[in-house]
């Protein structure tokens, strides 16, 4: 149980970037805004030796949007 206060064998991977954050949210960027953003944040996240973690809903593969290219 969670609620026991007990050490529990997890790992937590905080979320780096959001599909609808980069284009329709928040920032409201084109392809290659985002790209850049992205690329950046891989780039950091390589040299920290981290994990780069990506929340992308697949419905943007649906909507044949432009952004498809991405995945």
């Amino acid at each position: 149980m969670i609620d026991s206060r007990k050490e529990i064998d997890i790992v937590e991977l905080p979320l780096n970037v959001m599909d609808m954050s980069l284009f329709q949210h928040d920032m409201r960027l084109d392809l290659d805004g985002a790209w850049r953003i992205v690329k950046e944040m891989i780039n950091l996240v390589h040299q920290c030796g981290g994990v780069f973690v990506v929340n992308w809903h697949n419905s943007w593969l649906e909507q044949g949007s432009d952004e498809r290219w991405i995945y």
